[in-house]
């Protein structure tokens, strides 16, 4: 079985294409696109010293490996550090609880050994 396109086809797909695109404007389309492409700027070809300045790249990438490796140990050391910081501040405030407890039930038994006695 063998397809072939019709003219009507065509018109059909181009009244359902979206946009304003018509085979009447297709001519003018081409030469807008091809006064574009000569006026584009053109691509020169790289210097001859590209293989020197991509090792110079990838030693800067190698060296920036190198200072994150270093950040990451920074960071894991001062982690460690404000770990210890807040285990100790925990421990302060246990420490706190504690006393302020304590204080209290001092001032507790205070006032109930100061209290006269009430006969019964």
């Amino acid at each position: 079985m063998s397809s072939t396109v019709t003219l009507a086809d065509l018109d059909e797909l181009l009244a359902q294409a979206p946009g304003e695109l018509s085979v009447a404007s297709l001519d003018a389309l081409r030469d807008r696109l091809s006064h574009a492409t000569r006026s584009a700027p053109t691509v020169h070809a790289p210097p001859p010293d590209v293989d020197t300045s991509l090792d110079a790249l990838g030693a800067d990438v190698a060296s920036l490996f190198q200072q994150t490796e270093h950040l990451r140990a920074g960071s894991a050391e001062a982690e460690s550090v404000v770990a210890a910081i807040t285990r100790e501040i925990r421990s302060l405030d246990t420490a706190k609880r504690n006393l302020s407890a304590s204080m209290t039930s001092i001032k507790r038994y205070q006032m109930l050994a100061r209290r006269p006695a009430r006969p019964i």
